[in-house]
């Protein structure tokens, strides 16, 4: 018992000045004198929550020798991002803060949503950028849907588990008539998941209608595409729609681009068809990558394939993003950009066409990157922050200093922005911001000649001095910066600047 309180005090005190954790403290002495004979697994589980069995799941999941990928230790994943607490729990794994320029180096990261559910959802879920994984391993998982008026699909069939690389267990699978209605129910408990493809064949009639559609209703959002099989006679592609995003509300799936989606993937892979025609119809269901970081809790397996020679007779988005992964790996940058354009055409997933573009900017081929991105239909903060490196690289600073910090404004954990922009400060002169975005960015000491040099040492003395008693106001000012209120923002940022230096700081606001 008292070594217990011993090695959980100099825990907690070892992870004080992240986040007022000693306010646990004098809970848990209290807890721990009240019912002294629980084991130490139940008071874990009573000082931590639901952390202590995620922590569990994963040390599960890993062996002793892995590398594991964390969140920034701030915002909503205070528990997650702190090395300290993890390593209690997870040693000898080792851990890296996870950023773009280094996640090729883990063996698995952390998918964590968030402790508090209920802000915002872009102040949520880990990853907030593309991770080549291979498949995500999750606490188990029910995902419930029923299907009908599927095009094509006699009332009669169900349909069939085809190629899979998920682990469930099929609970239920039936067709019943719901208010008039042939309808197809399928009760599936998922532990990891990748694809799982289910599929009928199509009536002769349906072969050649490029329209496809389903109505789906589901217990879980993201959690069912529709897919369709397109035979070109020497190859066959499955392309699939936008993942459902209701919860227990009948919705419409479909394809509405899929005729000129099958002109793009073959133009992209250079086939020349010997006829087109649809031969099968189903779903896809629980793939992962529909939205990564909304999952929820898991561990994303980091894609280490080097197989570029299997080929496969039937293509989907998932095999053509392994394989693009793969060519990446081993440094065929060019057809591991041609496999990730044609794995979006197949499927319109931007995860896909960011991993491309990144590929691209790797390469130096920053038109080429711009174009690609240009296909994409969303506005987030990863696109922002890929068009930001295109027009740094292209030597457009001031154009790229208005992308990274949109990229800012639309998530506010875009630390490989705040990167940037710190760099470009730095090249101007302007240590006050380049210090500004650059101290942000402290916890991952990501590789890069800029969080190293003598430079950023000497701000960071500079800002013991002149900033740290300014910091409450400016922590005030960035929280109402982004979250638009400009008016606020200013009112705090210039308490900011009476505080500290007056110069620097009103030079560093004076945009508001």
């Amino acid at each position: 018992m008292r070594k217990y309180i011993i090695i959980f005090l100099c825990l907690l005190l070892l992870l004080q000045n992240f986040f007022g954790i000693t306010k646990y403290v004098k809970t848990t002495l209290n807890f721990l004198k009240k019912f002294p004979n629980l084991t130490n697994e139940q008071k874990l589980r009573e000082s931590w929550g639901f952390y202590y069995d995620y922590l569990k799941f994963v040390k599960t999941n890993t062996n002793e020798k892995n590398i594991i990928g964390i969140p920034p230790q701030t915002g909503q994943w205070v528990e997650s991002g702190s090395q300290v607490l993890n390593a209690y729990f997870l040693y000898p794994r080792k851990q890296l803060f996870a950023i773009p320029e280094n996640i090729h180096k883990a063996d698995y990261f952390m998918i964590y949503y968030g402790t508090d559910t209920a802000l915002d959802k872009k102040y949520l879920g880990w990853p907030k950028f593309p991770v080549p994984v291979s498949e995500v391993k999750h606490p188990p998982e029910e995902i419930k849907f029923s299907l009908r008026n599927m095009t094509g699909k006699s009332n009669l069939n169900t349909l069939n588990p085809d190629v899979s690389g998920a682990s469930r267990k099929i609970v239920s699978h039936k067709i019943s008539e719901i208010d008039g209605t042939k309808t197809e129910s399928i009760d599936a408990i998922f532990e990891s998941s990748s694809y799982d493809f289910w599929f009928t064949d199509v009536s002769d009639e349906m072969k050649y209608n490029f329209r496809p559609s389903a109505e789906i209703k589901s217990n879980n959002k993201n959690a069912v595409s529709l897919a369709v099989e397109v035979d070109f006679g020497i190859i066959k592609a499955i392309f699939t729609s936008n993942p459902n995003k209701q919860f227990n509300k009948w919705e419409t799936l479909n394809i509405p681009t899929l005729s000129a989606d099958i002109k793009d993937f073959l133009a992209t892979k250079k086939i020349n068809p010997e006829y087109t025609r649809v031969s099968r119809i189903g779903l896809n269901i629980n793939p992962f990558l529909n939205s990564l970081s909304d999952y929820g809790y898991g561990l994303g397996k980091i894609d280490k394939n080097t197989d570029t020679e299997t080929n496969l007779s039937v293509v989907d988005s998932f095999y053509l993003y392994r394989r693009g992964t793969a060519y990446a790996n081993t440094g065929d940058k060019e057809k591991a950009v041609n496999d990730y354009i044609a794995s979006y055409f197949l499927s319109h997933n931007d995860y896909y066409l960011y991993l491309a573009v990144e590929n691209l900017l790797d390469n130096k081929k920053f038109t080429d990157a711009e174009k690609l991105l240009s296909f994409s239909g969303t506005d987030d903060g990863y696109k922002a922050y890929l068009l930001g490196r295109i027009y740094f690289y292209n030597g457009y600073k001031e154009k790229a200093k208005d992308y990274f910090r949109k990229a800012i404004s639309l998530d506010r954990f875009s630390f490989w922005s705040m990167q940037y922009l710190g760099k470009i400060f730095l090249e101007e002169n302007l240590s006050a911001h380049a210090y500004y975005y650059l101290s942000k960015i402290d916890g991952f000491k990501p590789e890069d000649e800029i969080s190293s040099s003598k430079e950023i040492y000497d701000l960071k003395v500079w800002a013991e001095k002149n900033y740290k008693t300014s910091w409450d106001s400016l922590i005030l000012g960035d929280s109402y910066f982004i979250l638009e209120d400009k008016i606020r923002a200013k009112k705090y940022y210039q308490d900011t600047s009476n505080i500290g230096n007056k110069d620097i700081f009103s030079e560093l606001f004076k945009d508001l």
